[in-house]
């Protein structure tokens, strides 16, 4: 069940928070994936790299899409 105010929808201004929330919260976990990588927590060292960067670039790109 989910608990939605009929008031918000189509609303711009809530929509653009919820965006720019959601790719803050993306930018710092693949900040933070890349942390364990380079303390080793991931297997082989170096091996989450690719992935790391990956899953931060549709984030910063809706980032600077919504800046501009």
């Amino acid at each position: 069940m989910l608990a939605l105010d009929s008031s918000n929808f189509g609303d711009e201004s809530t929509g653009t928070t919820v965006v720019v929330v959601s790719a803050i919260y993306m930018l710092l976990t693949s900040l933070f994936m890349g942390v364990a990588d380079l303390l080793g927590y991931w297997l082989p060292r170096g091996g989450s790299v690719r992935g790391t960067v990956a899953s931060s670039v549709l984030p910063a790109v809706a980032l600077i899409a919504l800046a501009a």
